[in-house]
């Protein structure tokens, strides 16, 4: 699945806690007091009066108050329902009144959290409640966790803005379905892919204990190669310990340079890796040719799997509701600020890489913001409901990426390579693989014994007896130059001719 804007946003919804800049809070709050259980409310409406246990007003179904300190005492709190943003219509969203709230009509800032509480009505689900804040006209939506107690939920801010309880489980629901879609996804085999190749007397052949990864084998000339590719949108830890290189090739996404990266601090050495979706491992294992066995162990990780999910169901939601094209300028500067921001990753088993490198995609929230937020309102919305409903929606993710049931197996591709006997016929170029003017063949050379003084490497055959051969230079990695047979089990019908001079 390509997808040019997948890393978009996930942030948003598995990690950013929210971050509430650009209001300054007043320079000279009231002093300490102790707080009472109920503080008292004097007002007319819905404006109230700070008193030493603070201030508390209702607005409908929804209950702002703050603590002894929040302001000086006498000051002017005003909490106003205000109409729904132009730029919340195209998300047919519904939820609590939205307030306004300000202290002095705008002149300060509170000293202390102002709660907000909504009493959640039937027939809304409380886990999937948003609240958004907006500072002012021309600023983005800001998303803040929600704590549910019940049939009530429960917000703070540090800042005076609008702020609104949503009924966010039509969003929710599409990113889940979206994640859901991702997770069935399978792809295609790498072109050309066996599972069996011969080259001359050698054959090499894989069994697979699963069919979510591709495998392919090949013969590049004394050595086995073996091509793994995922068929699933799993992140799978491989291991390859008696390769002789193992090279992983991540695919050429935004999502797969930055996979990549939260990779490096697990793994010490080059036979252990992450295979992507979309990526491919290619490992080759010494020569010579022989007969026997290599196994390749590979896992899905869960932990790493949340990170292109989330990433899917973010960019799905954003292409459905944004239609936003990020040109490659913009990808590019994205990607630096991951890679940059990734030094500071210091992770050491991937739970903690996909926890603490998930932190990295504030880059994202930093640049969209800054260059969509205000030209694509809805964006902003977004991305404000999914940064408040992010544990939420984490922990959904979670549960869809372990309800896979294999997911804490261990599954192997297993290489054989096996070497058919030679036809050892006499010829005028040799003795069946002895040939004249080329080295002993290389699975061969361990049943030779060394040469010594006047008597070439030898070997017993268990059908032709004893095969002396003669080198060039004496060893077994030479050229031949002649073959003796000395005895009768070796006679052939073949009529033998002089050797090559």
């Amino acid at each position: 699945m390509a997808r040019r804007f997948c890393a978009t946003v996930a942030v948003l919804c598995s990690v950013l806690l929210v971050v509430v800049t650009g209001c300054t809070q007043d320079q000279n709050p009231a002093p300490d007091r102790p707080a009472s259980s109920s503080p008292a409310a004097t007002s007319a409406g819905n404006q109230v009066s700070v008193t030493a246990d603070g201030f508390q007003v209702r607005v409908g179904d929804v209950q702002v108050s703050g603590p002894a300190g929040v302001a000086h005492i006498g000051d002017t709190v005003t909490v106003e329902e205000v109409t729904l943003p132009a730029d919340l219509h195209g998300l047919d969203l519904s939820g609590s009144p939205v307030l306004n709230v300000t202290i002095n009509d705008g002149a300060k800032q509170p000293a202390q959290p102002i709660r907000f509480q909504w009493d959640v009505p039937a027939g809304v689900d409380a886990e999937t409640v948003a609240f958004i804040t907006r500072p002012s006209d021309d600023a983005q939506w800001g998303g803040v966790p929600v704590e549910i107690t019940g049939a009530q939920a429960t917000a703070e801010l540090d800042h005076l803005s609008w702020a609104w309880f949503v009924d966010a489980k039509k969003l929710a629901g599409e990113f889940l379905d979206n994640a859901s879609k991702f997770l069935g996804q399978s792809t295609d085999a790498p072109q050309g892919c066996q599972q069996k190749v011969t080259q001359g007397q050698v054959t090499v052949s894989l069994a697979s204990s699963t069919d979510l990864m591709h495998a392919c084998v090949g013969i590049d000339g004394d050595q086995v190669t073996l091509k793994l590719a995922p068929n699933s949108p799993y992140m799978w830890l491989a291991s390859a310990r008696t390769a002789r290189t193992t090279t992983f090739t991540p695919p050429s996404t935004l999502e797969g340079v930055v996979m990549g990266q939260l990779a490096v601090p697990l793994f010490l050495n080059g036979h252990q890796g992450i295979l992507q979706p979309g990526g491919e491992a290619t490992v080759v294992f010494p020569g010579p040719l022989e007969a026997g066995e290599q196994v390749v162990a590979f896992e899905i990780s869960s932990a790493l799997t949340q990170v292109p999910v989330l990433l899917t169901g973010v960019e799905m939601l954003v292409t459905m509701h944004g239609g936003l094209d990020i040109p490659e300028a913009e990808l590019l500067e994205v990607g630096k600020c991951i890679i940059d921001a990734h030094q500071r990753v210091t992770a050491t088993n991937p739970g903690e890489a996909a926890n603490s490198g998930l932190g990295v995609f504030e880059c994202w929230a930093t640049i969209i913001g800054k260059n969509y937020g205000v030209q694509v309102p809805v964006l902003s919305v977004i991305l404000a409901i999914l940064r408040s409903l992010s544990g939420h929606l984490v922990t959904e993710i979670r549960g869809l990426v372990d309800t896979f049931p294999t997911q804490q197996l261990v599954h192997t591709v297993t290489v054989t390579t096996t070497v058919a006997e030679p036809e050892w016929t006499l010829t005028t170029t040799g003795f069946g693989p002895l040939q004249y003017w080329k080295p002993i063949p290389s699975d061969l050379r361990k049943q030779f014994t060394p040469a010594w003084e006047c008597i070439g490497p030898r070997m017993t055959h268990a059908k032709y007896g004893e095969i002396e051969v003669h080198t060039i230079e004496g060893d077994l990695e030479s050229q031949i130059n002649k073959v003796i047979l000395r005895d009768a089990r070796a006679s052939t019908a073949s009529v033998p001719e002089s050797a090559p001079p």
